[in-house]
């Protein structure tokens, strides 16, 4: 993680991103993995923005946790000190 202010928001937007990727991507493999078929789902409109919607969901409840982790870590760096 680069030992900048820049750095920290940049590590945040990317962290929140990826949560909300993979969040929305586990909802989607446990919708199929009940027995959801994929062509069906994805031939309607709404189906990945549904996925999308619980991403983000997801990443509400987890980006304060993780931006708490995020605005600590200038407390852990080595070269340069605040």
């Amino acid at each position: 993680m680069p030992e900048s202010m820049a750095g920290i928001v940049a590590t945040f937007v990317l962290s929140l991103l990826l949560l909300w990727a993979f969040s929305a991507g586990l909802f989607a493999a446990l919708y199929f993995w009940r027995g959801v078929t994929f062509a069906s789902f994805f031939g309607e409109s709404q189906g990945w923005r549904h996925f999308l919607w619980l991403g983000a969901k997801a990443a509400l409840v987890w980006g304060p946790i993780m931006l708490l982790v995020v605005i600590t870590a200038p407390s852990r760096w080595k070269e340069s000190v605040w």
